[in-house]
């Protein structure tokens, strides 16, 4: 290799400073061939690499969010503002041709940090080919060509290699330490969830053999468990709530079959009760049942008796027009009457004429003597027969006026007795109207007897279906005492 940028005329750089305490890491770097003068040629470039270290930090990045089990990893675990320092670090202390305790020291955190995070080494060393790429960019950019160009990249791959020994190491180590704790904690865990484990199978014997006082004490076992505690809390705040539950089961159980006792006197109360009803509903519904048929028998006779006074009505009504005819024939018999008295008066008149006439007739007769003899005959004939005449007309007067007299006493009656007709057709109106209100009222009694027989008939068959349901409930009631009897001697061999 010397003779080789002897003749590229490739001038090295001064060799860097290897200061490392640990025997073990300086012959692994012996081993893997690392020199002073390799880190003396990445020291020769660090002005180069410090100019893209911000880039190849926001490289690496980019990198890491487009994978998304590293993006979650970063993302839940730190921030990309944390890292930055320590990254920025990590690169320039690559490139400072210096190797000594902290240099070996930041390696070995790295490799921690990472196996802390759930981070594998593949995707450590993939960070790796980032650095890879831009420092030879870097190098390239800044004139490094031919002998030195290679130079550098041989120098970088065994610095890289050494630096990922060296982070591996920490990264298994790490692990391993994990995974030794992981094992004691789960042995220790296991010791105490043993040790728990025979606590709870002695509770649990305890509380199958009726013992619910007894209690899960867990102590140091379970001081640090969350889930023993837990468990602890939760089987005690179980048993707890059995031993309430029991001891309010055996309470209630006892009260149940006192409860029970006098259910099933009431029940058998009842049912005698009901029986009794029974026969006193049915007794009413008979009487009810009668009522109906006399109901409905009145509704018929007031219906018929209605008929009878509206008929009545009409005749009365039709009476009370006969009566109005009959007093137009009495007033007219006595105005009949009383023309007749008036003729009979001009005859009364004029037969008193006739006799002064005749009287006057016999005087001048007399006078005349015998020649006046035969016309004094005629005179005193004519005389008799005026005398008659006025008598018979005196008679007919008298029998006028009687019958004037009785015309008008018929016409008295008669009209009251046309009062008396129209009293009878109002009462009988009157009459009819209550009778057409009481037949009504039978037709609405009726239907309402009607009505209250088909509730009863309804309470009766309800009764008896409520006597026969409190039989049944004497008899569950009884049922009840004896299994509260029995629920209570279950219980009984319970500690509470």
């Amino acid at each position: 290799m010397l003779a080789f940028l002897a003749r590229s005329n490739f001038t090295l750089p001064a060799e860097g400073t290897i200061s490392v305490s640990d025997p073990g890491v300086r012959r692994r770097i012996t081993f893997m061939g690392l020199t002073a003068e390799d880190l003396g040629v990445l020291g020769a470039q660090s002005g180069a690499l410090s100019d893209v270290a911000d880039d190849m930090v926001e490289a690496f990045y980019a990198k890491v969010a487009s994978e998304a089990e590293t993006n979650r990893i970063f993302t839940e675990r730190t921030t990309k503002e944390k890292l930055r320092g320590p990254l920025l670090g990590y690169v320039r202390s690559l490139f400072s041709g210096t190797m000594d305790d902290r240099y070996i020291e930041q390696r070995y955190r790295v490799g921690k940090v990472h196996e802390s995070l759930g981070l594998g080494a593949a995707w450590y060393l993939g960070m790796y080919e980032v650095i890879r790429r831009y420092a030879m960019r870097a190098v390239r950019d800044a004139g490094v060509k031919g002998a030195g160009y290679e130079r550098f990249r041989d120098a970088f791959e065994r610095t890289v290699a050494f630096d990922q020994s060296l982070v591996l190491d920490a990264y298994l180590k790490a692990w391993s330490e994990r995974v030794e704790r992981l094992q004691a904690e789960a042995k220790a865990d296991s010791d105490r969830q043993r040790h728990f484990v025979g606590k709870l199978r002695q509770v649990l014997a305890s509380a199958g053999e009726g013992d619910l006082t007894s209690r899960v004490e867990g102590g140091e076992d379970i001081a640090t468990d969350e889930t023993l505690s837990a468990i602890e809390g939760e089987l005690n705040g179980f048993l707890e709530r059995m031993r309430k539950g029991f001891s309010e089961v055996t309470r209630r159980a006892t009260d149940v079959e006192a409860s029970s006792s006098e259910i099933r006197t009431a029940s058998q109360s009842l049912a005698s009760a009901s029986v009794e009803q029974s026969s006193a509903v049915d007794e009413v519904n008979r009487s009810l049942k009668e009522i109906d048929e006399r109901s409905t028998e009145s509704s018929a006779h007031a219906q018929e008796t209605g008929e009878i006074i509206e008929s009545t009505r009409v005749a009365a009504e039709e009476g009370g027009k006969s009566i109005v005819t009959l007093t137009e024939a009495m007033q007219q018999i006595r105005e009949a009457s009383d023309k007749t008295a008036e003729v009979v008066a001009t005859i009364d008149e004029i037969a008193f004429q006739t006799n002064l006439l005749a009287l006057n007739a016999a005087v001048e007769a007399a006078r005349a003597g015998a020649s006046g003899k035969g016309f004094a005959v005629v005179a005193e004939e004519v005389r008799r027969l005026a005398a008659r005449s006025a008598e018979a007309a005196r008679s007919s007067a008298q029998l006028i006026e009687s019958s004037v007299q009785s015309a008008r006493h018929g016409e008295h009656l008669q009209g009251e007795l046309t009062r008396s007709f129209l009293a009878i057709e109002d009462q009988v109106k009157t009459v009819a109207e209550h009778m057409s209100s009481i037949v009504e009222s039978a037709t609405w009694q009726s239907e309402r007897t009607r009505d209250i027989h088909q509730r009863m008939e309804e309470l009766a068959r309800t009764t008896q279906t409520n006597a026969a349901t409190l039989e049944e409930s004497a008899g569950a009631s009884e049922e009840l005492a004896s299994n509260a009897q029995g629920l209570r001697k279950l219980t009984a061999r319970y500690r509470v």
